[in-house]
């Protein structure tokens, strides 16, 4: 099977996702992924951030920011259905784990994960009413 390029998924995933972010957002906040070496990171790894807006009782739309001054290895993250949220987006344009100075993308590699997509959403269930909004923004997705 043909492999196709990093830069034809990221410009396929961009192009795709882009149309999500025109939908309405009633209000947001930001956390911060990013090296345990920056003080201003509130985790570490996405998966622990996609785990906690998951399992927030806050209906508020969630950003999480990914440090893109960093490559994100072995990278498997799965996205289930939150608990009240109404939806979140991964970004990966800011250098640190601040907002301001946008810059580049977050690469996340899925090399070395046991062949597991980089990133899965299972937020929804059929039948369930519940389907949050789920925006992937300026991130290298490879490897996977």
């Amino acid at each position: 099977m043909p492999r196709t390029s990093s830069l034809s998924h990221y410009v396929l995933l961009h192009a795709c996702l882009t149309l999500a972010a025109f939908a309405p957002v009633a209000s947001a906040q930001f956390v911060f992924v990013g090296p345990a070496s920056d003080p201003a990171c509130n985790y570490h790894t996405i998966q622990e951030a996609v785990d906690a807006w998951a399992a927030s009782t806050s209906t508020d739309f969630v950003e999480i920011v990914i440090a893109s001054a960093q490559t994100y290895t072995a990278t498997a993250i799965t996205i289930p259905t939150p608990v009240a949220s109404t939806g979140m987006t991964l970004r990966g344009d800011m250098p640190g784990c601040h907002l301001g100075g946008v810059s580049g993308h977050a690469t996340l590699n899925g090399a070395g994960n046991g062949n597991l997509p980089v990133i899965d959403v299972n937020a929804t269930v059929a039948g369930d009413t519940r389907r949050p909004q789920i925006n992937l923004l300026n991130l290298e997705i490879t490897g996977g």
